[in-house]
């Protein structure tokens, strides 16, 4: 009786040098295998990342475009609430109840404004334009305590922020475009809106067309005589659309005057 030894159905029937090729090759494409596996998920995190930001930044600049923000925190919001009234008589029988709606509008605070009125000299039919102000500690020139600018409407007024201001007395400076500046000294701010635009109107003087040194003098004089006989915006002080001797009347009026 013959016998088949198992040993020999278990080995390779190819030659050692193939078989080791075999399985260094296999070997070699299982790496390739799996180093494109990590190379599409480092890919697909790129991407999702990229589309994440992508969508974060439009949602940003359109929010901001939008003013959602202000929207969502600066504009009113409502409670709506169902009230019902039951009537009960002196023997605790109760009556149908009347409802009604009840809606209470919530109103964010802009805190304490001041409202002013500037009317620069010659400017009589439109006051629209930009106004810089300045808020200063009662006595005090340097440092103000509030700086910013705005744009008055054709009547002139405009509304100052004071959320920052507390109660004491202030001197306030206003600066407009070709005009010498003018201010109002010891405002007495008590935290609530100050309405300065009816009792305190500022009228600053025309002519100072040099614009830099808050004196009407030769400097302004310069500018107006170059633009003599032209319709020239800056040095047209009476804006009739001509720069001649009614405007040169105007700046020798307010000649070597100062600004506040």
């Amino acid at each position: 009786m013959s016998y088949i030894n198992s040993s020999d159905q278990s080995q390779s029937s190819l030659p050692p040098d193939k078989e080791g090729v075999i399985k260094s090759g296999l070997k070699r494409l299982n790496q390739s295998l799996v180093l494109m596996h990590r190379t599409r998920l480092t890919v697909w995190k790129a991407m999702l990342i990229t589309v994440f930001v992508a969508g974060f930044a439009s949602a940003l600049v359109l929010a901001v475009s939008q003013d959602w923000f202000g929207k969502i925190w600066g504009a009113p919001s409502s409670i709506t609430n169902q009230a019902t009234v039951t009537y009960k008589d002196s023997t605790n029988k109760s009556y149908s109840g009347t409802s009604n709606t009840v809606t209470t509008n919530i109103v964010a605070s802009t805190g304490p404004q001041i409202s002013l009125k500037v009317l620069p000299e010659e400017k009589s039919m439109n006051y629209s334009g930009t106004v810089s102000f300045y808020v200063y500690t009662a006595g005090a020139t340097t440092n103000p305590v509030v700086q910013a600018s705005g744009t008055a409407d054709a009547n002139g007024l405009i509304v100052i922020d004071a959320k920052t201001l507390t109660n004491q007395s202030y001197d306030l400076k206003i600066v407009t475009l070709y005009h010498l500046s003018t201010s109002l000294k010891g405002i007495s701010f008590t935290g609530t809106n100050l309405d300065l635009s009816t009792s305190n109107p500022l009228r600053p003087k025309a002519g100072n067309l040099q614009d830099a040194d808050n004196i009407i003098n030769s400097l302004d004089w310069q500018v107006m005589s170059v633009k003599w006989g032209t319709n020239d915006a800056v040095a047209d002080v009476n804006h009739d659309g001509m720069v001649n001797t009614l405007d040169w009347g105007i700046m020798n009026k307010n000649w070597l005057v100062s600004g506040d």
